[in-house]
C-alpha cells in the first residue's frame, strides 16, 4: 500500500495499510492524508491498490508460502520480554471478553495442519481469508464491498455530491454513531441495528 499510494502515486507524507483483528472480525485498513488528490479520486486508487493485493496472494508461490509462514511461526513463537506484553496478553483478553488465553497455541496449530495439508503449496485459503476481509465472503464479490469510507475535505477543497464510482455498484446504507456514554438513548437508537458476529476464535 505504502509503495503504490506514497512512493508511485506521490499521494501524501502519510500513507499507510495494514491488515488486523477488531473485535470478532478482520479489517483491511487503508489512510491516505495529503493533498495531491481529492478523497473521491484517493478511494478509487486504495480499491485498485487492493485489487493487486488480491491478485499478488492469487500468484504467490509455494517458496513465498513457506517463507511467510515461516515468518509468522517465527512471530507466534517469540515469547514476550517486557511486563508490559506479559500483562497485555491477559489483560486484552480480559478486557474484549474473549478468554482465549491459549490463543498463539491454538495459531501454532492450526499453522501446522496447513503445513501438513495437501493444499500446503497452493494460496488458495489466505486468498479465501483476504477475500472474506474484504468482502465478507471467501467467494467474494469485488463489486459488493462491505466497507466505511471517512473523507475529510480541507477549507475550500470541492466536494462530491454523489459516491465515488468504486462504491456506485455496492448497496449504501447510514451508519448511526452514538457516544459511548449516550446510555438508554444509545440503547433506543440501536434497538433494531444490525451488528457484526460477536463470536471469537476460542468458541
Amino acid at each position: 500500500v505504502f509503495e503504490a499510494l506514497r512512493t508511485e502515486r506521490q499521494l501524501g507524507y502519510v500513507v499507510f495499510g495494514y491488515v488486523a483483528p477488531h473485535g470478532s472480525i478482520v479489517e483491511v485498513r487503508v489512510l491516505v492524508q495529503g493533498f495531491r488528490e481529492s478523497p473521491d479520486i484517493v478511494e478509487g486508487l486504495a480499491e485498485e491498490v487492493l485489487h493487486n493485493l488480491t491478485l499478488q496472494i492469487e500468484n504467490m508461490s509455494a517458496d513465498e508460502l513457506r517463507a511467510r509462514r515461516h515468518a509468522l511461526r517465527v512471530e507466534l513463537e517469540q515469547p514476550p520480554v517486557t511486563l508490559g506484553q506479559v500483562s497485555g496478553q491477559y489483560w486484552g483478553q480480559l478486557w474484549n471478553g474473549e478468554y482465549c488465553f491459549d490463543k498463539k497455541a491454538r495459531q501454532l496449530a492450526a499453522l501446522e495442519a496447513i503445513e501438513n495439508s495437501p493444499e500446503a503449496n497452493s494460496p488458495k485459503e489466505m486468498v479465501e481469508a483476504w477475500k472474506q476481509a474484504l468482502y465478507g465472503m471467501p467467494d467474494g464479490d469485488s463489486t459488493i464491498v462491505r466497507k466505511v469510507v471517512v473523507k475529510l475535505f480541507g477549507e475550500g477543497a470541492a466536494q462530491s455530491s454523489s459516491p465515488s464510482s468504486s462504491t456506485t455498484s455496492a448497496a449504501k446504507t447510514a451508519i448511526t454513531l452514538i457516544d459511548g456514554d449516550a446510555g438508554a438513548d444509545g440503547e433506543v437508537k440501536l434497538k433494531d441495528a444490525e451488528y457484526w458476529p460477536h463470536t471469537f476464535f476460542c468458541e
